[in-house]
């Protein structure tokens, strides 16, 4: 990916929201969404936030692994999200020292 393409698809995730480059509604066709837990988050949405969501997601390249990843908010912006470690078992207590 070229620094300009980087940039932008950086701006894009870090701007909820910027629009990405212009799109017709026409063009959003939700039927392509081959996630199915994806494609029913974003038929949750308005359409044209629905519409937003998808065409970021497709300009941005974001690999299909990654959509459990995602975060959508209702204007369409989307983001990725790191859920926090599962808890670590308490370290083994040493004896004390006589």
């Amino acid at each position: 990916m070229e620094t300009r393409s980087l940039a932008m698809a950086l701006l894009a995730l870090a701007m909820p929201g910027w629009a990405g480059p212009p799109s017709s509604e026409k063009s959003c066709n939700l039927n392509e969404v081959d996630d199915p837990g994806l494609r029913q988050r974003l038929q949750a949405l308005p359409q044209p936030a629905a519409c937003r969501a998808w065409e970021r997601l497709r300009v941005l390249q974001v690999p299909v692994q990654d959509y459990s990843h995602i975060e959508i908010d209702p204007q369409g912006g989307v983001r990725y999200v790191d859920p926090a470690p599962p808890a670590l078992p308490p370290a083994p207590r040493e004896p004390a020292l006589p």
